[in-house]
C-alpha cells in the first residue's frame, strides 16, 4: 500500500526544522527535505529499508541488483559518475542525492539523523569546505563545496557501513552518459556488459 505523510507531521516532530525553512530561498527549501523525510521515516517506520528517491527518477527495472550490491552495509549511495570532461562539477558534490538507501538499523538511522541535523544548520548552494564534528568525536573536513545537501553524503562512510553503488545500470543521467552507449532493452554498454538499466535520473 501507499502511505502519504504530510510535511506538517515531519515539521511537528523535527525540532528546528520550521525555523530553518523559514529563512531559506526556494532551492534550499527543497534541498532540505530529503534528509528530513528520510530521518523521520526511519524513526517512525518499521520497514527494513527506507530509501529516499528524487521525483525525477524513472525505474526501468527492479533495483534489486543495487540492494544486492549494498549487501550488509547500512547505507547505499552513488556518485554522479562525472566523466573527465565534467569532473569540475564535483565541487557541487561527489555524490548524488537522487537515490539514498538506509537500512533501519542503528548505523543507518544515525547517518540519516546526522545528515538531517547538518542540513538544518547548513544548506547553502556553494561552500568551499564542509566541516563537522562527527558523533564519534572525529573532526571531519571535506574540500568540495555543496549543492545544498549533497556534500554531506561524503561523510557517511565515517558514520555507518556504507556502499557506493557501482552497478553500471544505476543512476544514468544526462551528465554521465558521454562515455557509455544505451541500447534497446534498455541496456547500457560501458566497455563491458551490456548491463540492464535500473533507473535513470532525468535531472533537467
Amino acid at each position: 500500500g501507499l502511505d502519504i505523510v504530510s510535511q506538517y507531521e515531519v515539521l511537528r516532530d523535527t525540532p528546528g526544522l520550521k525555523q530553518a525553512l523559514a529563512s531559506r530561498p526556494k532551492p534550499q527549501w527543497y534541498w532540505t527535505w530529503a534528509s528530513q523525510a528520510a530521518s523521520w521515516a526511519l524513526a517512525h517506520r518499521e520497514d527494513a529499508w527506507i530509501t529516499y528517491l528524487d521525483s525525477d527518477l524513472f525505474f526501468f527495472a527492479d533495483p534489486e541488483p543495487a540492494f544486492r550490491e549494498i549487501g550488509e552495509a547500512e547505507v547505499g549511495i552513488h556518485t554522479h559518475r562525472f566523466p573527465d570532461r565534467y569532473k569540475n562539477r564535483e565541487v557541487r558534490g561527489i555524490h548524488n542525492v537522487g537515490f539514498v538507501a538506509f537500512r533501519n538499523l542503528p548505523g543507518g538511522r544515525g547517518a540519516a539523523a546526522w545528515w538531517a541535523e547538518r542540513v538544518r544548520k547548513q544548506c547553502e548552494s556553494d561552500m568551499p569546505v564542509l566541516r563537522s564534528l562527527l558523533p564519534n568525536g572525529e573532526f571531519w573536513e571535506h574540500p568540495a563545496g555543496t549543492a545544498g545537501d549533497q556534500g554531506w553524503l561524503a561523510a557517511f562512510g565515517h558514520l555507518a557501513p556504507t556502499c557506493i553503488i557501482e552497478h553500471p545500470g544505476a543512476a544514468l543521467a544526462p551528465y554521465n552518459l558521454t562515455d557509455r552507449d544505451v541500447y534497446e532493452g534498455p541496456a547500457v554498454h560501458d566497455g563491458e556488459g551490456p548491463w540492464p538499466v535500473l533507473w535513470a535520473h532525468f535531472h533537467e
